[in-house]
């Protein structure tokens, strides 16, 4: 529902959601239905490397202040956000190239705000998405006019 939020929210026909969970699907509402891809969270590559080997420590999902870590910590951080910005940018390059139209990205869930201003992809950070989604859902069944969101949606960061 975070991407039939964020076509409605954003006003555009072409929407893509990312959504930043235990697994990230990066969901297109538009043209002809929902389509996308999906792959492992920042939390399961971090909890694979920290719980599945025997060196590695568990790390704290934040950006480190360079891209070539100095440290064993470091590089995993560096490893797993700057990876997943390289990623999220790829899959939405290659979805608009195969789709033929520019998607507007909307980033969703718990570590949505860490991304914002690294993307090459411009785009809104939206962390409740898939609840005002699922409110959009019930108010087009029920047939009451959503109301406005509370706050403004941020314009589109880089």
């Amino acid at each position: 529902e975070a991407v039939r939020g964020a076509r409605r929210l954003m006003k555009v026909e072409l929407a893509t959601a990312v959504r930043m969970a235990s697994a990230v699907p990066a969901s297109i509402l538009g043209l002809s239905g929902k389509h996308g891809a999906i792959v492992p969270g920042l939390w399961m590559g971090a909890e694979g490397l920290g719980g599945k080997t025997a060196k590695l420590p568990l790390i704290d999902l934040e950006f480190p202040t360079r891209v070539v870590g100095k440290g064993t910590v470091e590089c995993i951080q560096s490893g797993l956000l700057h990876g997943y910005c390289a990623l999220i940018d790829g899959l939405v390059a290659k979805m608009e190239e195969e789709l033929g139209h520019a998607c507007h990205l909307a980033l969703t869930g718990g570590l949505s705000g860490k991304f914002e201003s690294r993307l090459a992809h411009a785009c809104q950070i939206l962390p409740d998405l898939t609840l005002e989604g699922i409110s959009l859902l019930y108010h087009e069944v029920a047939g009451n006019e959503f109301l406005q969101r509370p706050y403004s949606a941020q314009e589109p960061v880089h």
